[in-house]
This record gives structure tokens, sequence and C-alpha cells, in this order.
């Protein structure tokens, strides 16, 4: 069950979740966010990622190992 392994994923991943806001409008990226002390915090996907380019995510989530900082 596919549903089943994506919940699983983000849970053993917990707290390193990323919140897909999908834009109405195609053409622009997702907005991304983290919670972070209670607070929801913009992030974006790291220029060198394979998925910098992506504009749409089959999912509302995503998990992530690391959070860095870039001047990029």
């Amino acid at each position: 069950n596919e549903s089943l392994i994506k919940a699983i994923l983000c849970a053993g991943f917990y707290p390193n979740v990323i919140s897909v806001c999908h834009s109405p409008h195609s053409s622009r990226p997702p907005q991304l966010s983290i919670q972070q002390d209670g607070r929801h915090v913009k992030v974006e996907v790291h220029p060198k990622s394979v998925n910098c380019s992506e504009r749409s995510f089959h999912s509302n989530w995503l998990i992530y190992l690391e959070k860095i900082k870039s001047t990029m």
C-alpha cells in the first residue's frame, strides 16, 4: 500500500517534514514550509538538489535529511 509507506516514511523522518502548498497557478512553483518553534517557516529547495527544477510534487509532504543555510 503506497499511502501507508508514505505515511510511515513521514512519521519516521519527523520533524524533518516539509509541507507543500501547491499554487493554483501551475506555472508557479509550490511554496514549501516547515514547522519551527511552533510556526511555519518558508524554505526552498537547494539549487544543487535534484528537486530544484520541479514545479509540482505528487504529494503535499516531502521529507529531508539535512537543513542547511545557503547563500546561493
